[in-house]
C-alpha cells in the first residue's frame, strides 16, 4: 500500500515536472523570442499557468492514459476463441492484474481494476475447466468479491475437502462458506465438525459449527456432547450458544449430568436473560423450568433473586464517551442523522464525480483520437505533419514581423515617449528653471520603484534628489526635467496627468527652493 502510494506520487510529480522544463520552457521560449520579441512584460502569469498545465497533465491525464489503457486491454479480453492455447491468453491477464499496480493507480482504484479482471479471468479459466493451483486461486479471489457466485463455491469446497490436512486459512476459508449459507450446506458442517473433533478445537469459531451441527442431529451428535458439554457446564456459561447447547444436549445427555443441565437451563429463565433478545429460546427455558419440581422450582427463583441481576446492571454505565460518538457515527451512515458537513460533503462528491466524469470522457475521446491517428495509413500522417510544420513556418513568419499586421500592433501596443526639453531651453540671462516634482518619501526604495514606474511608462528626465528632513534622515524626491518658464512645467505636467501617468505635482523653481502652485 505504501509502496503504490510512493510510486503514484513520485512518478506523477517526474512527470509534471518533465513537461515543465520540455514544453514549458519551448512554450516560453516561443513567446518571448518569437511571437512577442519586441516586447517587455511580466510573464509571471504564463508561467504559473504553464505550471498548473504540467500538473494537469502529470496527474489527471497521466492518469487517464493509464485507465484507458488499461480498459482498452481489457475490452481485448471479453471475447476471446477457446481454441485458442491457454498458455498464450494467460499471459495477457497476468500482466493486465500487474498493470494495476503500476503507478498509474493509486491503491484504492488498482484494487477496483484488479477486481475487474479477477472476474473476467475466473469466467475464462471455468471456460477452460482449469483446476491447477494458479486457477484455484483466481476462483478464490473472485468467490471472495461476489460469495454468491456457487461456480466459483463449488470449485474450491470440492478442492479443500478432498485434501488432507487443512491450514488455518484454509478452515477459515470454509467457516466464510459455510456462514455465508447460514449452516445450509450439511456436507461442509459435517466436515468441519469432523476436523474440529480431531483437532479437539474449542474456540469462538468451532462453538456455533457444533451448536448447528447438533440441531440437525449430525451423526456425530453424541461425540460432540462427549467433547463440549463438560467444558460448558464447568464454567456455568448462560450464553445463548451455551443455553441453545444444552437444550439440544438435554435428551442425549448422561443422567448425572440431567441435573446441571436443568439447573444451568431454568436459572437462565429465572433471570430472565432472554426475555427480551430471543423470546423463542427464553419459551424453552421455561419449559424445562416448569417440568422441575416445585421445591426446586423455587430454589432457582430464590437463587435468581438473590444475584439481583437487574441492580447490578443498573450501576454499569455502558456508554463512554468515545462510545457515544461512534453510535451517532453509525447512525449518520444508517441515515438515522446527518450532520450539515456529511450533507455537504456529499454533494460535493457528486459535483467532483460528475465533472472528472466528463472530464475523463472527453480525455477517453480524445485517446480515441490519437489511436484513430495512430492506425492511418503512412501518406496520411506525412500530408498531416507537412500541415502542421507548414502552420509552424507561417506562425513564425507572423512573429517576426512578416505580417503587415505584426507591425501595426506593435505601433498600437508601443507607448508614445514623452519628451522632456533639455535643460539649456532657457534663453540667455533668465538665471531661474523650474522642475515638476512628483512625490516625496522617506525611503530610497520607495523612490527607486516609482523612477521604474515613470521610466516604464517612457517618462524622460526623471531623477531624485536627497535632501536632509528636519528629524532624523532624509527626503527622497522624485522630480521629473528642467524648464526655462513655469508655463513650460506647467504644459508637460499637464500633458502628464492627463495621460494618467502622474494624479499630483508640485512646480520647483530651482535655486531658490521656493514652490509654484500646483497644477
Amino acid at each position: 500500500m505504501l509502496y503504490q502510494s510512493f510510486k503514484y506520487y513520485f512518478v506523477r510529480l517526474g512527470v509534471s515536472f518533465f513537461l515543465m522544463m520540455t514544453a514549458g520552457f519551448a512554450v516560453l521560449f516561443f513567446i518571448h523570442e518569437i511571437a512577442l520579441s519586441g516586447l517587455t512584460f511580466d510573464d509571471r502569469p504564463i508561467k504559473w499557468g504553464v505550471l498548473a498545465l504540467s500538473l494537469f497533465f502529470g496527474f489527471l491525464v497521466f492518469g487517464m492514459f493509464g485507465e484507458h489503457r488499461f480498459m482498452k486491454a481489457l475490452d481485448g479480453l471479453k471475447w476471446i476463441d477457446l481454441q485458442t492455447p491457454v498458455k498464450e491468453v494467460l499471459p495477457k491477464f497476468e500482466a493486465l492484474m500487474r498493470f494495476t499496480e503500476s503507478s498509474y493507480f493509486m491503491p484504492g482504484q488498482g484494487r477496483r481494476l484488479k477486481e475487474k479482471v479477477v472476474r473476467q479471468y475466473a469466467q475464462y479459466l471455468l471456460s477452460t475447466g482449469a483446476e491447477d493451483r494458479q486457477a484455484l486461486n483466481i476462483y478464490l479471489k473472485a468467490f471472495l468479491q461476489d460469495p454468491s457466485e456457487t461456480a466459483y463455491r463449488d470449485m474450491i469446497v470440492s478442492v479443500l475437502t478432498q485434501k488432507g490436512n487443512l491450514e488455518q486459512a484454509e478452515i477459515d476459508l470454509l467457516l466464510l462458506i459455510l456462514t455465508k449459507e447460514k449452516y445450509a450446506d450439511r456436507e461442509i458442517l459435517n466436515f468441519l465438525v469432523s476436523i474440529f473433533l480431531y483437532q479437539q478445537t474449542f474456540s469462538n469459531k468451532s462453538e456455533p459449527v457444533f451448536l448447528q451441527a447438533l440441531e440437525q442431529n449430525s451423526p456425530q451428535s453424541d461425540e460432540i456432547i462427549a467433547f463440549l458439554l463438560p467444558l460448558l457446564a464447568e464454567k456455568e456459561r448462560k450464553d445463548p450458544y451455551s443455553v441453545q447447547f444444552y437444550l439440544n444436549a438435554l435428551d442425549r445427555a448422561q443422567p448425572d449430568q440431567r441435573k446441571a443441565l436443568e439447573d444451568l437451563i431454568a436459572s437462565s429463565f429465572c433471570e430472565e436473560r432472554f426475555r427480551v433478545v430471543d423470546p423463542v429460546l427464553h419459551q424453552r427455558c421455561e419449559a424445562v423450568f416448569q417440568r422441575l419440581a416445585p421445591d426446586r422450582q423455587t430454589q432457582l427463583m430464590a437463587a435468581a433473586s438473590d444475584r439481583t441481576v437487574a441492580e447490578k446492571w443498573k450501576r454499569v454505565k455502558l456508554l463512554r464517551g468515545e462510545d457515544v460518538r461512534q453510535v451517532q457515527r453509525m447512525n449518520r451512515e444508517a441515515g438515522v442523522e446527518r450532520s450539515l458537513g456529511s450533507v455537504l460533503w456529499e454533494k460535493l462528491g457528486g459535483v467532483t464525480r460528475a465533472g472528472r466524469g466528463a472530464l475523463r470522457a472527453i480525455v477517453f475521446k480524445l485517446f480515441d483520437g490519437l489511436n484513430w491517428i495512430g492506425n492511418l495509413p503512412l501518406k496520411y500522417k506525412i500530408n498531416g505533419l507537412l500541415v502542421l510544420l507548414a502552420a509552424g513556418v507561417l506562425a513564425v513568419w507572423m512573429g517576426q514581423g512578416g505580417g503587415p499586421s505584426n507591425e501595426a500592433l506593435h505601433q498600437e501596443e508601443t507607448p508614445k515617449s514623452i519628451p522632456v526639453p533639455p535643460p539649456n531651453i532657457a534663453q540667455k540671462g533668465v538665471g531661474k528653471m523650474h522642475t515638476i516634482q512628483v512625490a516625496a518619501v522617506n525611503r530610497k526604495a520607495n523612490a527607486d520603484e516609482i523612477v521604474d514606474a515613470l521610466k516604464r511608462k517612457q517618462v524622460q528626465g526623471v531623477y531624485v534628489l536627497k535632501t536632509k528632513r528636519k528629524s532624523n534622515g532624509y527626503w527622497y524626491k522624485v522630480r521629473i526635467g528642467k524648464f526655462g518658464s513655469v508655463d513650460e512645467a506647467q504644459k508637460f505636467a499637464q500633458n502628464l496627468v492627463e495621460q494618467n501617468i502622474i494624479s499630483n505635482y508640485f512646480l520647483v523653481s530651482l535655486g531658490t527652493g521656493n514652490k509654484a502652485p500646483r497644477g
